[in-house]
């Protein structure tokens, strides 16, 4: 008696009914009837879900056909031809490596048998059946994608996953407001679209909205990326290619969504990332060479300010160095000493911010007419592509320049506040502006063990004397360059 493994496939298990479905149990009960009226012993059932036919590569597939080239089965068993496969190629590949090693493959309906004795008319059989389902999958896919086209041109948002602050209020309708949640997505886009930085995003979030976009993780640059990167805010659905503005009604203005994509795609340049995390990074210097304090990891566990000890000129007598977040704080407390009882309003966005909005709205619009069939013609593919091309780097351009415009300038507008109060909402880059706007210098001594950081720390205010000289590093000049600037 032939040894034989039945073999269930379902592309697609969830929703589906009805008589075109063939369930996994129907599968199964016709392919153990089959084997008892052939007199086949069925070793095992396999059951591959969830699994495409027009792929050969299927985990469960692929350990029968081993099993069968390892001599412990004679054939595979299933339901339908178009089980086995829904493409012509690879399914005469797969049965080919099969018949090498000796196996054969049946199918209940149809009565298909591939083994060496079936002759030359099932061989024939089995390359039309295969060629037709091969269509039959072909013809599915077109009309699955025009459905989906039609879907998003209603306004439907066809995703198994309703985005966070929108409710679906049954299947194929549009989108409705989440009340609840709503107005702390719009805060994310708000608060994103000031240059706030992801991490500062995602702790607002997790106050608003706890448990992450499914309620049950959290929040985290690439959740928070995912989100602010959905056109589904602006009012839109979309899926693939197809797209339907106005589908529903927008959490966020075009405007804010456009700056928060800007600030995504900005090119920061590397050598201001470091300084960008540093307070002080150009302010701090040290009291004996006066040269800038680096900042740098030590040991890989905290941050410190420190002097380098030497320079191209000569070596520093005394090179200074403290903890980073305690001269940060030192820092911090003296310019707020020195703005007690003062009061800051945070400007609006500066005009020019509305104007980069406008020529990003008119080259998208350019870009919109590629789109047109009509207009591609008439312009000839190779034409369209290169204009394609240049319209798309215009867009990046005005996209990078709308997100330098923000980050140097871009806050909302508020109410005028104490300045004490307003400090702990300001990021690291403001907090930096404020200060450098106010401060000449800080340096730092070195001193003896068991003198204060503060002691031994200085801050020079805008206008003030500084008793150091405060050299940039470079190279030592050569002695005939020297020479040359000392004649002239």
């Amino acid at each position: 008696m032939k040894r034989v493994a039945g073999y269930v496939r379902v592309s697609s298990v969830g929703g589906r009914e009805g008589d075109s479905f063939q369930a996994p149990p129907a599968q199964e009960d016709a392919i153990r009837a089959h084997c008892r009226a052939r007199r086949l012993e069925v070793v095992d059932v396999v059951h591959e879900l969830d699994a495409s036919g027009g792929t050969m590569a299927r985990p469960k597939l692929q350990a029968l056909i081993s099993e069968i080239e390892a001599g412990k089965l004679n054939g595979i068993v299933v339901a339908r031809l178009d089980r086995f496969a829904r493409t012509l190629v690879g399914g005469i590949q797969t049965l080919e490596q099969i018949h090498v090693a000796g196996g054969f493959v049946q199918t209940v309906e149809g009565s298909i048998d591939t083994s060496a004795s079936s002759g030359a008319m099932a061989e024939m059989q089995l390359n039309i059946l295969l060629t037709f389902a091969q269509w039959e999958r072909a013809t599915r896919a077109e009309g699955f994608a025009s459905a989906k086209q039609r879907a998003v041109a209603r306004g439907v948002h066809i995703s198994g996953t309703v985005p966070v602050g929108y409710l679906r209020p049954a299947r194929g309708a549009r989108l409705e407001f989440d009340s609840e949640k709503a107005s702390s997505v719009r805060d994310a886009f708000e608060l994103r679209a000031t240059g706030a930085p992801y991490g500062e995003v995602a702790r607002l979030l997790d106050r608003t909205l706890p448990g992450g976009p499914s309620g049950k993780g959290v929040w985290n640059r690439n959740t928070v990326s995912r989100l602010l990167a959905n056109p589904v805010y602006v009012g839109e659905a979309r899926q693939g290619e197809y797209r339907q503005p106005g589908a529903h009604l927008p959490v966020v203005s075009q405007e804010v969504f456009d700056t928060v994509q800007a600030l995504a795609r900005r090119v920061e340049d590397p050598t201001t990332r470091s300084d960008a995390r540093s307070l002080l990074a150009g302010i701090a210097r040290c009291g004996s060479c006066g040269y800038a304090l680096d900042r740098n990891r030590v040991n890989g566990h905290y941050f410190a300010y420190r002097c380098r000890g030497r320079s191209a000129a000569s070596d520093c007598e005394a090179p200074a160095s403290a903890m980073a977040d305690k001269l940060d704080l030192v820092v911090e407390e003296a310019v707020l000493a020195h703005l007690a009882g003062r009061q800051v309003e945070q400007v609006a966005s500066a005009d020019d911010i509305a104007e980069l909005h406008g020529r990003l709205t008119a080259v998208r619009a350019k870009r919109a007419n590629f789109e047109n069939p009509d207009y591609v013609a008439v312009l000839g593919v190779d034409a369209a592509i290169r204009a394609l091309r240049v319209v798309d780097e215009e867009i990046l351009e005005v996209e990078q320049e709308l997100a330098e415009r923000v980050v140097s300038h871009g806050v909302p507008p508020i109410s005028v506040q104490p300045v004490g109060d307003i400090w702990p909402t300001l990021t690291t880059a403001e907090r930096r502006e404020v200060i450098g706007s106010m401060v000449e210098a800080v340096t730092v001594s070195r001193a003896p063990h068991g003198i204060s950081l503060a002691e031994r720390t200085s801050v020079f205010w805008k206008g003030e004397d500084v008793p150091v000289a405060r050299p940039s590093r470079g190279r030592r000049k050569r002695p005939e360059v020297e020479a040359r600037m000392t004649a002239a």
